[in-house]
């Protein structure tokens, strides 16, 4: 397996190429810096913000802060510095991996990845770099969601936005398998693909997974192993 020489910030160019990286580089997804040319990328759902962090920066009429309509066509410097850093997606993951629990708090789920990526590619324990260098991971909404343990209530607008998204990182970063965490991304992900005569389907190999927090249950496709295992078993 070659590996690619670029990291996240290498491909910034041409993922910002996309409307709305451009105007949301916080949402970038995060590409491993060891990622090989047959690489993995884990597609989780979408990323929650606090309500009490919720406010646009200029919203000086008071709209309904999570429309997709107003969301959509604001730009970076529209929001709260804090509003950014709860959909910061890489910075999300570097903090996930600190030693400062108070970074790392809430951050379980990329540390369970983290811990399959290195079985699933048989990283020795001494590896000096993070298993998550080896793989790409984002959020397919790119609309956050605005309540705890929720999920948002997916319009045609977040639809067709986060399967363009999903295109464009695929036709800028070589990635062969795809497996997606969340059923609602998967499903969402299927229809737009079939309507689109299955154009990544037919050329990736995407598989429908389940959320880290029950990677210790039973996989509902083989009782017989955990999704833990199965998981490991696409890598």
């Amino acid at each position: 397996m070659k590996s690619q020489s670029k990291s996240s910030v290498d491909f910034d160019n041409i993922l910002c190429e996309f409307e709305g990286f451009n105007l949301r580089p916080f949402l970038l997804p995060h590409i491993g810096n060891k990622i090989v040319s047959d690489g993995v990328l884990f597609i989780m759902e979408s990323h929650y913000i606090n309500p009490d962090v919720f406010k646009y920066q200029y919203d000086k009429h008071n709209l309904k802060i999570d429309a997709p309509e107003l969301f959509y066509n604001i730009k970076a410097n529209g929001l709260t510095s804090n509003f950014k850093e709860c959909l910061n997606t890489r910075q999300i993951i570097t903090n996930s991996e600190s030693d400062d629990m108070t970074l790392a708090k809430g951050k379980s789920v990329y540390r369970k990845l983290s811990s399959v990526v290195r079985e699933g590619l048989n990283l020795k324990e001494d590896n000096t770099n993070s298993p998550l260098d080896y793989v790409g991971i984002y959020n397919y909404f790119q609309r956050p969601s605005y309540k705890a343990a929720s999920t948002i209530k997916v319009c045609d607008k977040d639809s067709s936005v986060a399967y363009e998204a999903l295109k464009h990182i695929l036709k800028t970063v070589k990635f062969q398998k795809i497996i997606f965490t969340s059923a609602k991304s998967y499903d969402c992900f299927i229809k737009m693909d079939n309507i689109n005569n299955k154009e990544i389907q037919l050329n990736k190999k995407v598989y429908r997974g389940a959320h880290p927090r029950v990677w210790g249950n039973a996989c509902s496709y083989d009782k017989r192993i955990t999704w833990k295992k199965w998981v490991i078993n696409r890598l």
